[in-house]
């Protein structure tokens, strides 16, 4: 227990001395108090403190040794181990005198997490129940920092819309901290990518936006199904472009009733990107008299500008129209320097070129947790006839899940 004692003595100096340079730092506060005022409410001085990325993707972590060089060496790699902290959503698989055993909803790993302060401050929380929490890793083990919630085992649905909502935010953390998951994905990319060249007859699809929920479908039910035949007619026909390209803010409630493009794009690297206005940018480029297009500047800004936007719609965009993309880039972005597409890219995109990020759809195609929500979500869409007579705990549950009743619907 002294050991343990020492390691969280160590932790909680490291939070402290980060929580100090916020305080003294005039810049750092500045951007903290900016955050706290644009952050939902649920979000806590941690996310900014381990969470939150600064210029070139660095966090407060780097910023802090950044400021003090002359730190001792065991003392720096603590502090780079912060970096790693994980806030998830975890099922409790076990709790034991020192700790927990914590399965990740989001990346599928299993963690043996021990505590920082005395387990009888945690005396609510029991087997099978769901936490947010983060877990911070020091010396070669996990220790539990902060519990944000606790779920009882009834609460499981909203337990795994929280883990798939943590994947859409941030498809890194479906696989970061393990590198099986990470395989997984890497070969459903591989496996999807053939599939959706053999569908749409192209690794390039430009459809409208009320179109493209449709067409996603369809390639699902075409994957799910393993048919290796010929995608039908049908199917084909549905893409369809605009009239008129333009790109406007689609969160604006005067533009909900709009029509616009999306591009469905297959990246062999990255998995299927849905890009909104994909053939909008496109355009800019294609026609002389792109200055007529609606919102063009904004839309060439977004593209390059928006972390969500891959380099490979960029690369494509380059391919198709060579130097003229490059030159009218630079022109609408208003660069002085002469650049070429390379160093376009890398000026805009070093981050997402830098470390491999799967696409929304590929990460959710690969997730337990999102294929556990659409069941769940199912069986509590089914309508439980009413039951006259007494029933019976062991008798078979009405909803037709196949589990006794007493594990089922009771």
């Amino acid at each position: 227990m002294i050991v343990l004692e020492q390691k969280a003595d160590k932790i909680f100096k490291l939070n402290n001395d980060l929580n100090h340079f916020i305080k003294t730092n005039a810049k750092i506060n500045k951007l903290y108090q900016k955050f706290k005022n644009e952050s939902l409410a649920e979000r806590s001085k941690y996310d900014f403190l381990f969470d939150k990325t600064f210029d070139n993707n660095k966090k407060l972590v780097d910023i802090y040794l950044e400021k003090n060089p002359k730190l001792p060496k065991k003392e720096k790699a603590a502090f780079m181990e912060l970096k790693n902290t994980i806030n998830s959503v975890f099922e409790v698989k076990a709790v034991n005198k020192e700790g927990f055993e914590l399965y990740n909803l989001v990346n599928e790993k299993v963690y043996r997490v021990k505590n920082l302060i005395k387990m009888v401050n945690y005396r609510n929380i029991f087997k099978e129940n769901y936490l947010t929490c983060r877990i911070i890793p020091f010396e070669g083990e996990f220790f539990l920092f902060t519990v944000d919630k606790v779920m009882k085992t009834s609460e499981k649905t909203g337990a795994y819309k929280l883990a798939v909502q943590k994947q859409l935010d941030s498809p890194c953390s479906a696989y970061g901290d393990n590198d099986d998951k990470f395989r997984e994905i890497e070969k459903n990319v591989t496996f999807l990518g053939k599939n959706f060249n053999h569908f749409f007859k192209n690794n390039e699809v430009v459809t409208l936006n009320s179109k493209v929920n449709e067409l996603l479908d369809a390639f699902n039910d075409y994957v799910d199904n393993l048919n290796t035949q010929a995608c039908p007619d049908s199917c084909i026909e549905h893409p369809k472009e605009p009239n008129e390209y333009s790109y406007f803010n689609v969160n604006k409630k005067k533009n909900a009733s709009r029509v616009y493009d999306v591009g469905l794009l297959f990246d062999p690297e990255t998995g299927l990107q849905t890009v909104p206005f994909f053939a909008t940018f496109c355009k800019i480029f294609e026609t002389n008299d792109y200055k007529s297009i609606e919102g063009y500047q904004d839309c060439v800004k977004d593209f390059f500008n928006n972390d969500k936007v891959s380099p490979y719609a960029l690369r494509m965009a380059y391919e198709r129209f060579g130097e003229e993309f490059t030159q009218r880039a630079k022109q609408i972005l208003k660069l002085r320097k002469e650049i070429d597409f390379e160093e376009l890219l890398h000026k805009y995109k070093s981050i997402l070129l830098k470390e491999k990020r799967f696409s929304t759809p590929a990460i959710l195609y690969s997730s337990e947790a999102f294929e556990t929500l659409m069941e769940l979500s199912a069986k509590n869409e089914v309508r439980i006839p009413k039951i006259e007579e007494k029933f019976g705990r062991n008798n078979p549950c009405p909803c037709g899940s196949g589990k006794k009743y007493k594990k089922c619907c009771l």
